[in-house]
């Protein structure tokens, strides 16, 4: 089994099983039609040749090796794409039934790091962490190196780590995961990896740092054609060009990934980029078109996903500031605080939305001036300087 350009990019290049062409997909054709033959090689055991489905007898019979692959793939694209958390759960379940029971490494490694996203995307951090490190416990523990499977287990521990925990603490894991990367010359994880400090070095808000790796990120994913990570790593130097005052690039970068999004039909990062790009056009001087960008529909595909409603309402905060409504801004800020107030709590997001609001509207509409202040010491102490300093660059 040999798997081709095996990331989340929807360009799943080819799938091979004893030299048999499995899937063969570009982005154009991935949806719905990429859906429905995987569908078909988990319930029938076809192969996919040239775009023409061929029954192969010998996939039939629920070959687990064919089964992880394929229903790890439908999750993911269940998961992105379509937002359906439920589906996607009961798809990785699958997946890793047959994994654990082919007992490949290899596989097991791949099928855990993409189940890891369904209680990530709820909020269940505790969850997705521990199987985040069973799939780095596999990676590492394989006779076969797989720095691929490493790399992208140290990178989603920091992502999980991020909410909760030490920013210091991230970034170290991310540049770990770099060090893997760059050490096995591998284009993709390395670029990953490069997004994944640029992510920690803007929260630690060491913006010349993190411009230095979100470079690579966009230059390599953008060589490698691999346009859902594109998006992303677009957005994230959007947003630290935003907070280094180069709005100009910053809109360039985010009006980019808010058309790959859409063209993607992306759901995880929809949301959030468009909510970055009107806090930049605000920035701009130009509230009128942060408000129309607010205004599409798009914006609101993935509003119910955790963390998309709270970017918008702080997005909608800030222009309705720009535009002279503090009662609306006000009622924005309340909002979002109440959407990271859920179960679980995520400690620095929370901390985030109670010192924006109590920052700009004063410590009686965020809980009080001992909330406002212990919002203050999650920040600094987890190091999210740049949450600290949002409030400050509303205009």
């Amino acid at each position: 089994m040999v798997i081709v350009s095996p990331s989340r990019h929807w360009r799943l290049h080819a799938v091979f099983f004893d030299d048999r062409l499995l899937v063969e997909a570009e982005d154009s054709v991935l949806l719905p039609d990429l859906r429905e033959r995987l569908d078909r090689v988990l319930e029938h055991g076809d192969v996919v040749v040239g775009g023409h489905l061929c029954p192969d007898p010998r996939l039939a019979g629920g070959d687990d090796r064919v089964t992880a692959h394929a229903a790890r793939y439908l999750a993911d694209i269940t998961l992105s794409v379509r937002g359906d958390d439920h589906l996607a759960a009961a798809l990785s379940e699958r997946a890793l039934e047959a994994a654990r029971r082919l007992g490949e490494p290899f596989v097991l490694s791949r099928t855990l790091l993409m189940a890891g996203w369904v209680p990530y995307r709820r909020n269940r951090m505790q969850e997705a962490e521990a199987i985040f490190r069973e799939a780095l416990t596999v990676a590492r523990g394989s006779d076969r190196p797989d720095p691929w499977a490493e790399v992208r287990a140290l990178v989603a521990i920091a992502s999980v780590w991020s909410l909760h925990a030490s920013e210091e603490d991230a970034l170290a894991m991310g540049r770990e995961a770099l060090e893997i990367a760059e050490r096995s010359a591998q284009p993709f994880t390395t670029a990953i990896a490069h997004q994944a400090v640029a992510a920690s070095l803007r929260r630690l808000l060491r913006l010349d740092e993190a411009l230095e790796h979100a470079e690579p990120a966009v230059r390599g994913l953008r060589e490698l054609g691999a346009r859902w990570e594109l998006a992303s790593a677009l957005g994230e130097r959007g947003t630290i060009q935003r907070l280094s005052g180069r709005t100009e690039e910053a809109e360039a970068d985010l009006r980019e990934a808010v058309v790959l999004c859409r063209d993607l039909r992306e759901r995880s990062l929809v949301s959030w980029t468009i909510a970055e790009l009107a806090r930049t056009l605000v920035a701009r001087g130009d509230p009128a078109a942060a408000r129309a960008i607010l205004d599409d529909p798009l914006a609101r595909t993935a509003e119910a996903e955790p963390g998309s409603a709270t970017a918008l309402l702080v997005a909608e905060s800030a222009v309705a500031l720009s535009e002279g409504d503090r009662e609306a801004a006000l009622a924005k800020a309340v909002a979002a605080i109440a959407s990271e107030d859920g179960e679980p709590r995520l400690p620095n997001p929370y901390a985030a939305q109670v010192w924006w609001t109590g920052s700009l509207f004063g410590p009686g509409e965020a809980g009080g001036d001992a909330a406002v202040e212990d919002a203050r010491g999650t920040l600094v102490r987890n190091g999210w300087h740049q949450s600290l300093r949002e409030p400050e660059l509303v205009p």
